[in-house]
């Protein structure tokens, strides 16, 4: 009796896992990211004065099934729309925004965003890059950005957690894809290392700085 209730058991738990399976992995579409964000103590010697710095960088990996969309590729244009979203972060924008190249077989779209950053006086500070590749079958987002210095654009999730104890969070975001018209939606379940630590200046003056990282890998959900 405890052999065939094991047994029944084991084929629950294996539909469940293929039912969860079927609907968040379906055409293999993926997200996922990373983020480092870490406070600097720096002084000028010109001035004689010290102060706190934000320096941080993300990476995001996005990709997408085109099988079963309704998307004529012979149609994409550099009028054609792409919306990125993940936490704080986001990409709107025209393909001919962009370095536009569209290919026979396979397309792709380069794209670098610069802005006025304030703490360095650029006005044209270079703070994201993103690549997009798509073909027939599949769409491929790669995105590297850059906030704190410079600071034009907020961090996918660390600047939430700036100042909060030392330890591990876990928060779920929300991601959002669309292009040339068709739309994902990923539920992002993100860990979030917090340290906080003590820096002496030159002149042994103690400064409270923070070290956040972040990751998350993401599971498709129905679009709303």
């Amino acid at each position: 009796m405890k052999k065939v209730t094991l047994l029944s058991l084991l084929i629950l738990l294996s539909a469940t896992l293929f039912t969860y399976t079927s609907a968040f992995g379906a055409g293999g579409n993926a997200l996922k990211y990373n983020e480092n964000y870490k406070q600097k103590v720096l002084c000028s010697s010109y001035y004689g004065y010290c102060d706190v710095f934000d320096y941080g960088k993300f990476k995001v990996t996005v990709k997408l099934s085109l099988e079963g969309k309704d998307i004529d590729l012979s149609q994409i244009d550099g009028n054609t729309s792409f919306y990125f979203e993940v936490g704080n972060v986001y990409v709107n924008a025209l393909l001919g925004n962009g370095q536009y190249i569209q290919g026979r077989k396979s397309s792709k779209a380069n794209f670098v965003f610069s802005d006025y950053d304030w703490v360095t006086d650029n006005e044209k500070a270079q703070y994201m890059w993103v690549t997009l590749k798509w073909n027939a079958k599949k769409l491929t987002i790669k995105i590297k950005g850059l906030t704190g210095t410079p600071d034009i654009t907020y961090p996918i999730i660390a600047y939430d957690y700036l100042y909060e104890d030392s330890g591990i969070y876990t928060e779920n975001l929300f991601g959002y894809v669309s292009f040339a018209g068709a739309e994902w939606a990923f539920d992002v379940p993100s860990s979030i290392k917090v340290k906080q630590g003590t820096k002496k200046d030159k002149y042994k003056y103690p400064w409270d700085v923070w070290k956040i990282k972040a990751k998350g890998k993401g599971y498709e959900v129905p679009v709303e």
